[in-house]
This record gives C-alpha cells, structure tokens and sequence, in this order.
C-alpha cells in the first residue's frame, strides 16, 4: 500500500525544519539508504509504514498533509489509463480481445495433486494443444482446448470441469457452444498454460500415441486413479449388453493409442480389475467390478453417475433410447 501526498513538497519542506534533520540521518532512522529515501522524495508517492514513521518523528505533520491511499493495484490502473490514452480506439479493442481468455491474473500452475490428474486425463480424452499465427497480432498463439458434446455433456462441464480449472489455474474461460453438431468446447488461449503442459509431456497437434506421464505414473495410486477417471468422463462409458439381459454393467475407456490402453489394462490389473483390451477399448464387466469402480475411481460425469445409480435401483442398465421410452411409459 502506498500514500499519495497531495501536498509533498510543502510537508517534506515543514519535515525537515521542525525536526532539523538532514536525509541522512532521516534514512538512517527509516532503516532506507540515502538514495532510496532520495527517490521517495522525488515522486508524489511513498510506501505506507514510511509515511506512519514520519508521522511519529514529526506528528504535526498529520494536519498538514493532504494525502490519500492508494489500492494495490493503482500502478497498473495508472498505466492502463495512460496507455489506453495512447493507442487509437481500434489498437485498444484489439488488445482487449487478446486479453479476454477468462484469465484471472496471475496464471497458477498447479502441483501434482488428484485435481491436476483428473484434468490431465480430460485432456488425454477430448483435449488438445494448438498453436497458430495470428496475422494481425503478428504473433503465435496457444490454445488449450477441449471439446464435448452439449447433449450429455454441458452439466458436467458447467459443474465440474470449469470449477476444476479454475481452482487447478485460476482460470474462468467460457464454454463454446455449436448448434450445427450439438457440440461445446472450452478454449483457453494461455502460451503460459500450454508451455507447461507440453513440458509435462502433453503432445502439440495431433495426439497420436498418447500416455499417462511417469510423473504421474510414479506419484501414488490416488493421482493414478485421477487420471482413469477423466479418461471415463470423457472416452469411456457405462453399458449393459441385450443378450445379458441388461443385468451385468461394462466399463469401457475408447483411445486409439496402443501405449496408453496398455497403461490402462495394467492400472486396472493392478487395482484388482479383470481388465482386458478389446480393439481400441478397454473394458471392465460384471457387478463385483463396477461397484468396486465406483468406489476406487469413480466419476465425475453427472450422465454416468445417474446411470449406474439407476443400475443400483433397477437391477437393470438400459440403453439410453430404451430408457427414455421405459420412463415415458
């Protein structure tokens, strides 16, 4: 915090007469050098615990100066005003459009904790990482993106995913809606977030041959589990087959990458899951091991919740179509 002396040159000309002190003394008695204390001089402000030792050296200085707080802030509110005063109105809108990303200054990078884990394994599901040149900017840009589909999809990334972001990044971005293909996404347009992503192992572009990092592989069982269940919130699903009589529930996690499904089946396995690889699916079944899914991992997807809560209730996990058609009869 820092005080606004309205009045400076005739307080400090009054301070010095009345105490009869030269600047070197005075900032010796502050605890400042000399040419700290010779640079407070020279500007209209000065830092508040300094302003309260003038006045308890010299008191009478309380009725003569006319001085106010300033907020924490007032540098960067000066310095937007003058710098707003000097670009044309059009450089000024542009500058506002690159700094609406959602972002809540300054940008936190997050430890390697269960939170940070589940959005890794979002981002492995349906995230990217892009990088592309804005001619009119003159400059690259990053986007850490991730999509969904506003169907099933919109609640959770309303209730959960932008709350998880924001604690993990202090981050607020808004959610993109496509009515064409009922699809959302979330764009956060962060060079910041997206250098420490890759850093951590995340692919730029094209995912290809994705994998849970050793980072998190050699953490703990806690933050390993994280990451399965942002993969099942976003690839994987909760089924029952019609000729199993809808009785016996699936899990399932889609990824086109052999390494990380292998990851998968060995997670599983050494959770105590009959897991196994069918294609680009890693599948789960049977009642022991979906209740015991649901409380090792879990989920955070609202659509997938409701449905294994139903299967509790009912005995049986009807396809989505057919519910719907029960539920209206």
């Amino acid at each position: 915090m820092r005080i606004l002396i309205k009045n400076k040159s005739k307080v400090i000309k009054f301070f010095f007469e009345e105490t009869e002190l030269n600047h070197k003394q005075l900032a010796s008695k502050l605890g400042v050098s000399y040419w700290t204390l010779k640079n407070w001089l020279r500007r209209d402000t000065i830092p508040e615990k300094y302003f309260l030792e003038l006045k308890k050296i010299c008191p009478k200085i309380s009725k003569l100066a006319i001085y106010e707080k300033l907020p924490s802030n007032w540098g960067a509110i000066k310095g937007g005003k003058n710098s707003f005063e000097k670009k044309s109105r059009q450089k000024a809108i542009q500058q506002a459009k690159i700094a609406r990303t959602g972002r809540k200054y300054p940008l936190t990078l997050p430890l390697i904790d269960k939170d940070f884990c589940e959005f890794y394994g979002i981002l492995l599901g349906d995230g990217c990482i892009t990088k592309y040149f804005v001619k009119s900017e003159k400059r690259f840009r990053y986007c850490v993106a991730i999509s969904g589909s506003s169907i099933d999809g919109m609640q959770y990334f309303r209730e959960h995913l932008i709350p998880l972001i924001n604690r993990l990044f202090n981050l607020s971005p808004s959610i993109l809606y496509y009515s064409s293909s009922n699809g959302i996404r979330i764009d956060i347009k962060s060079r910041e977030l997206a250098n420490f992503l890759l850093e951590f192992g995340f692919p730029l572009g094209k995912k290809g041959e994705i994998s849970i990092p050793n980072k998190i592989l050699n953490s703990n069982n806690q933050n390993v589990n994280s990451v399965v269940r942002g993969l099942l919130d976003t690839d994987g699903c909760i089924f029952a087959r019609k000729d199993e009589f809808y009785k016996y529930p699936h899990i399932k996690i889609t990824s086109y990458s052999e390494i990380l499904c292998n990851q998968l089946v060995e997670i599983l396995r050494k959770n105590g899951f009959r897991a196994y690889n069918h294609g680009h699916d890693v599948i789960i079944k049977g009642k022991e091991n979906t209740e015991k899914w649901f409380k090792l991992i879990g989920s955070s997807h609202p659509e997938i919740l409701k449905r294994y809560d139903n299967w509790k209730q009912t005995g049986k996990l009807l396809p989505k179509r057919a519910r719907g058609l029960m539920e209206i009869e």
